[in-house]
């Protein structure tokens, strides 16, 4: 087993927990995958891709038709203009499918000697098919259908790592610039917690801040 050049406390996992931990000698890694049954992503791949292929079929169809039996050069152009539309169109359905298809990327943070790291993965938008998700998000903008990927490291001494106790659910979070960052949005109440304990257990070495733990807030709060 690797020692990580910043070691943390053992603490013990909730039982069940779906968190791995991954030592290098960069520092300690916790990851975990977003939720996205394979079920539904078999279901939705499938049937997404018989949708566009008849509906792509049925345009190139019905195009080739009209093209023959086209008279003027107006009417021409404006079906080629169709045509350029429907390719567009095509290749659109192709990279929504890729979407849905692709391998999921795993959420994790890693404790350095001298950073924190954070790379939020990558999950297929078959998410925003499950019930109750819209009410879940507390930030717009993990709502989108395109979810961009994000990856931020952050100086250890200057990285303020917000745990939320107040509202519906506990909340872990930083704020990089604008952007308001949560972590673990998919993890269990216990496994939040618990990965709370561990960024506070890293945090409180001397020469770094303290995790912030305070009912939630709409605005950042200030530091403690």
């Amino acid at each position: 087993m690797i020692t990580p050049s910043c070691p943390v406390h053992e603490l013990p996992l909730p039982k069940g927990s779906k968190i791995e931990i991954v030592d290098d000698v960069d520092g300690r890694t916790y990851c975990w995958l977003r939720p996205a049954s394979w079920i539904v992503r078999v279901f939705v791949s499938v049937l997404f891709s018989v949708l566009l292929l008849v509906a792509w079929t049925a345009g190139l169809v019905n195009l080739v038709g009209e093209l023959k039996n086209a008279n003027d050069a107006s009417r021409i152009g404006g079906l080629l203009l169709w045509l350029a539309l429907w390719a567009a169109g095509g290749l659109f359905g192709m990279f929504m499918l890729y979407l849905f298809a692709r391998p999921r990327q795993r959420e994790s943070i890693t404790l350095m000697r001298e950073s924190f790291y954070y790379d939020s993965g990558t999950a297929p938008p078959v998410h925003l098919f499950y019930p109750g998700f819209g009410m879940q998000q507390t930030n717009p903008s993990e709502s989108r259908f395109f979810d961009r990927r994000k990856q931020v490291e952050k100086d250890r001494h200057a990285c303020e790592i917000i745990f939320a106790r107040g509202g519906p659910r506990p909340r872990l979070y930083f704020d990089d610039g604008a952007d308001r960052i949560e972590i673990g949005q998919s993890l269990r109440e216990p496994e939040r917690e618990w990965l709370a304990a561990v960024i506070s257990d890293w945090q409180e070495r001397p020469g770094t801040p303290t995790l912030t733990d305070h009912a939630s807030r709409e605005s950042r709060p200030e530091s403690l």
